[in-house]
């Protein structure tokens, strides 16, 4: 440095002409390689790496990331008024890369161009199955074992979310050794909220027993034993679209219209979760074809 000083070099002049060519898509790169995929879990990395390439990069990815204004980030949220909770997620994510901007040294302090832009209201999407769609899915489930419409790995999935509780991807990332079956309990050493332990009752204690186990360490696993299933959404359309899978009236997306994995365990109750330890009858329709014992959510 003192060398270019007195070869009359300016390398404060030379560091801000650095920064004011770097572009956000560049800049954005190094957002996800030295942060998002080292420091955020797999699923918060991939729905970073969707909203930039979605909304962000189209838009504002050209611009020179010293450069990007206020004016730049209120405009893209306003854009998206119409989709709120998306808006509002461009708004967080850009203002993380923005004080990531400026704690490593590409923008001055205090500039982040996302303060005072206001969130919109989001509505938070509660939604149950009632007792119709409960039955309505239970033949489902039934009919396409009887016939072999759609893998049985998916079948148990699905029976598990409504028996447990669960996220979609807690029962697809469940493994043999996070099932405690002295004590029933999924011990998960990793999900959204951290770990967690989650009581099985007698009717998702059944589901378990009879899945048979192979040398594949997942409970769910997928056509590669070596991999956990995945996508259970596009089974469910693959099992929808199978000639015959209509006979018994409905499907399993025709009975899910949408609904959150993790509310499938309930029609009513607002904790989203079955009882441990007490559970009541429920139709045989729900049942598997392979176990004599259920249980229905409470009302």
């Amino acid at each position: 440095m003192l060398g270019q000083i007195a070869a009359g070099g300016d390398p404060a002049a030379e560091r801000k002409a650095r920064r004011e060519v770097l572009t956000l898509a560049q800049f954005a790169e190094r957002y996800m390689s030295e942060h998002a995929l080292v420091k955020k879990k797999a699923s918060s990395a991939r729905s970073d790496e969707l909203t930039l390439r979605l909304y962000i990069l189209p838009k504002l990815g050209a611009l020179p990331l010293a450069a990007i204004a206020r004016p730049d980030v209120a405009r893209i949220h306003h854009e998206l008024r119409d989709k709120p909770t998306s808006a509002n997620r461009v708004v967080a994510l850009l203002s993380k890369i923005m004080n990531l901007a400026e704690l490593w040294g590409l923008r001055p302090d205090h500039t982040n161009p996302c303060r005072h832009i206001r969130h919109y209201s989001e509505s938070r999407r509660r939604r149950f199955l009632s007792g119709e769609e409960l039955a309505r899915l239970g033949h489902a489930l039934e009919h396409g074992e009887q016939l072999a419409l759609a893998d049985k790995p998916a079948l148990d999935a699905i029976r598990l979310l409504l028996l447990t509780g669960a996220r979609c991807g807690e029962i697809l990332n469940l493994r043999w050794e996070h099932v405690d079956r002295e004590r029933w309990v999924l011990r998960l050493p990793d999900s959204k909220t951290g770990a967690k332990d989650i009581p099985v009752g007698r009717a998702a204690q059944l589901v378990l027993k009879n899945i048979e186990r192979t040398t594949s360490p997942w409970v769910i696993p997928g056509r590669d034993p070596r991999a956990a299933l995945v996508n259970l959404t596009r089974r469910g359309d693959e099992f929808a679209s199978t000639p015959g899978s209509r006979t018994c009236a409905c499907t399993i997306c025709g009975a899910l219209p949408r609904v959150p994995a993790h509310r499938w365990a309930s029609a009513s109750k607002p904790s989203g979760r079955f009882s441990a330890t007490r559970r009541p009858r429920r139709p045989s329709a729900m049942r598997s074809s392979s176990t004599t014992r259920s249980a229905r959510p409470r009302t």
